[in-house]
């Protein structure tokens, strides 16, 4: 049974994680939009049905802890839209999260995206079932999914494929992210995902001769947590190499040495 002592060290653990979170999110404020954003679309980019950058400062937040019901009461929310993320990627937590319309529609309220994260599996998980998730998350009012654990093999084109088409079947404007963890070995997963993400390769160039815009390649770092940032001054350093190595959308969660997420 929790003590009094337990309850307020567990308030004040609370809330220097909103504390850290709002450096962090103040410091990836404040790098400017990257001209490439302004560059012609090229081939495979206009083949996608996102062709344009999502309206928004830039900055993107991930999020998977419960959220209080409704959104507008929890505090680490009140924390993340104040400082107006363009995208945020909520994790489905207890009470299926998914299903959930007071979540994007508090984002909506700050001009910013919320999107569902759904892992493949690396094609594994059983299809009927992510679909399953896209559709309660769509119908809640979600404006995109953030699929984890994507394949790159060409075996798993046509799978991945289908996962961004059901999403795409609420709207063209729906935003696909598939999360690979690496630089993709082509250019192929952008025929069907809006944007990419390389999480901890946040040093690694992007290659050019794709074409494809900043806006479309991301990273973000806490899984290990040994591998995030270790201030907002690292995580804004980081940011600047990210996006001179072609990236654009950033996040890191908190530091831990032991890599406890």
């Amino acid at each position: 049974m929790k003590t009094m002592n337990d309850a307020i060290t567990a308030r004040r653990r609370r809330a220097r994680q909103r504390r850290r979170l709002g450096l962090l999110l103040a410091a990836l404020l404040a790098l400017p939009l990257p001209a490439a954003l302004a560059r012609p679309l090229t081939a495979h980019a206009q083949s996608q049905t996102a062709p344009a950058c999502p309206v928004g400062n830039g900055l993107f937040v991930l999020y998977y802890g419960a959220v209080q019901n409704p959104a507008s009461t929890d505090a680490t929310m009140q924390t993340i839209e104040s400082e107006r993320p363009g995208l945020v990627v909520f994790g489905d937590g207890p009470g299926a999260q998914r299903s959930r319309g007071d979540i994007p529609s508090y984002v909506h309220q700050y001009g910013g995206k919320a999107l569902m994260y759904v892992a493949l599996g690396y094609g594994a998980n059983d299809p009927t079932t992510v679909d399953g998730y896209v559709t309660d998350a769509m119908n809640a009012g979600y404006d995109g999914i953030f699929f984890d654990e994507a394949a790159t093999t060409d075996a798993k084109y046509q799978w991945n494929s289908d996962r961004a088409a059901h999403v795409k079947s609420f709207g063209a404007s729906k935003l696909v992210v598939m999360n690979p963890g690496t630089v993709p070995p082509n250019a192929s997963m952008f025929d069907y995902a809006d944007i990419i993400s390389v999480e901890n390769q946040y040093t690694q160039q992007l290659p050019v001769t794709w074409g494809i815009p900043s806006w479309r390649w991301l990273a973000v770092q806490g899984d290990p947590a040994s591998a995030a940032a270790t201030s907002a001054a690292d995580a804004e350093s980081r940011l600047t190499t990210f996006r001179s190595n072609g990236g654009y959308w950033y996040y890191s969660s908190d530091y831990a040495s032991s890599g406890a997420t």
